[in-house]
C-alpha cells in the first residue's frame, strides 16, 4: 500500500462519509441559509455529500437551488416529483453513499460542528441515530413566542430531544443522523403520513435498535411558524397523525400525547355542561389551574425574553396545546365512525 492510499484508508476511518438529505417545498426564504450551513461545516468537505430534493416548489426555491449546486460540487438537486419530504428522504436514503445518513428539513440550519458531533456520538455508541437540540427561532413578537413555546417543557410536555441539558437516551429525535445500515434494514419512512413521519419512522427504529442518543452539544436551529393560524394548522394536523400512528402502533402512546387531548376535550366540555345545566366544577377548577399555570409560564419566560411577549405566550400556549389535542380528537371521531360503519357492513 502508498503513502497516498494509505492517506485515503486513514481519512474514511477518521471521517466517515456522510450523505446529508434535505427534503422541501417553497422554502425560499430559509434554503439558502440552510444549505450554507452544510457547505460550511468543520468536517472536511471530501467526506460528506448534500442531496436536495425540492417537491416542486412554485416560490423560486428552484431557481434557488439550482444557482447554488451549480456553484458548489457538494450540493446535489433532484426533483421530488411526489412533493412529500418522505418521498424526498425515502430516496435520498437509498441513493446515499454515506455510513452515516441525515434527514434534514429546509425550515432549519445547523451549527458548524453539526456533522463532527454526530458522527462522534455514533462512532463512539452503539445507538441507531443521534441528534440534539433544536432551538426554534422567531423573527417578530408572533413568531418569538411561538418559538417559545416549541422551546419549553409546558408547550412540549417531556419531550426532552426539545430541551434536555445533557446527554441522554431518548426514543425520538428531530433531524437525526442515522446509521445507513439500520435505515436499510428497518425500510422506508411511511410516505402516506402528512405528519409525524419522522417520528413513525423513530418509533420502527428504536423498537427494533434501541434507544437514540441526544446530545446538546449537537445544535439545529428552526424557524418557527410566523402566525398563530399556521400554528394551529401544523399542531392540528400533527395531533390527527399522531392517532393514526398510535392506531398502529399503541406501544408508541405517551403521556404527552394524552395531555392535549384531554385538555381539548375539556374546553370543549364546559360551555356544553354549562348548556345543560350540569356541575362543572370539575372543569371549571381544571380551567383555573389552567390558567394559572399558563400565566405563570408566560410571565416568567416573558420577564426574561421581554415582557411584550407575555399576551403572545399565553395565546401561543392555548393554541399550541388545544389544536393538537383537538386535532387528535378529529382522528378519534374518524376513526369511531370507521368501526361503525365496517360493523354495520
Amino acid at each position: 500500500m502508498n503513502e497516498k492510499t494509505a492517506s485515503s484508508v486513514n481519512n474514511k476511518e477518521k471521517f466517515p462519509f456522510v450523505s446529508v438529505v434535505i427534503a422541501l417545498k417553497n422554502e425560499r426564504l430559509s434554503i439558502g441559509k440552510c444549505i450554507d450551513s452544510f457547505l460550511n461545516q468543520s468536517y472536511p468537505a471530501e467526506s460528506y455529500e448534500i442531496l436536495v430534493y425540492d417537491g416542486n416548489s412554485t416560490d423560486g426555491s428552484w431557481e434557488i437551488l439550482k444557482d447554488i449546486e451549480e456553484r458548489n460540487s457538494l450540493v446535489k438537486l433532484f426533483r421530488n416529483r411526489r412533493e412529500v419530504a418522505a418521498a424526498g428522504w425515502n430516496d435520498g436514503f437509498h441513493r446515499a453513499r454515506g455510513k452515516y445518513v441525515v434527514m434534514m428539513g429546509g425550515h432549519s440550519y445547523v451549527a458548524p460542528d453539526f456533522i463532527s458531533q454526530n458522527v462522534n456520538l455514533l462512532e463512539h455508541s452503539d445507538a441507531p441515530c443521534s441528534g440534539g437540540s433544536v432551538t426554534a427561532l422567531g423573527s417578530d413578537l408572533s413568531s418569538e413566542a411561538i418559538a417559545l413555546t416549541f422551546n419549553h417543557p409546558f408547550g412540549v410536555g417531556d419531550a426532552r430531544y426539545r430541551y434536555a441539558k445533557k446527554q441522554c437516551l431518548v426514543e425520538t429525535i428531530n433531524y437525526g443522523m442515522y446509521r445507513k445500515s439500520v435505515v436499510e434494514a428497518i425500510g422506508p419512512i411511511n410516505e402516506k403520513l402528512k405528519r409525524g413521519e419522522d417520528w413513525e419512522y423513530n418509533y420502527r427504529i428504536v423498537s427494533r435498535f434501541g434507544k437514540m442518543i441526544y446530545s446538546p452539544d449537537v445544535k439545529v436551529f428552526y424557524f418557527a411558524r410566523s402566525d398563530f393560524r399556521s400554528l394551529w394548522r401544523r399542531q392540528y394536523d400533527a395531533g390527527k397523525f399522531k392517532l393514526e400512528i398510535i392506531r398502529k402502533y399503541p406501544g408508541s402512546l405517551l403521556l404527552r400525547h394524552i395531555t392535549p387531548f384531554l385538555f381539548a376535550l375539556t374546553v370543549m366540555g364546559l360551555p356544553i355542561l354549562t348548556f345543560l345545566g350540569l356541575n362543572a366544577k370539575f372543569i371549571m377548577a381544571f380551567w383555573t389551574i389552567y390558567l394559572f399555570t399558563n400565566l405563570f409560564f408566560s410571565f416568567r419566560i416573558a420577564l426574561s425574553r421581554g415582557i411584550k411577549l407575555f399576551p403572545y405566550l399565553i395565546f401561543g400556549f392555548f393554541v399550541m396545546q388545544f389544536s393538537y389535542g383537538f386535532g387528535f380528537f378529529v382522528g378519534l371521531v374518524k376513526f369511531v365512525k370507521s368501526l361503525i360503519i365496517r360493523k354495520k357492513k
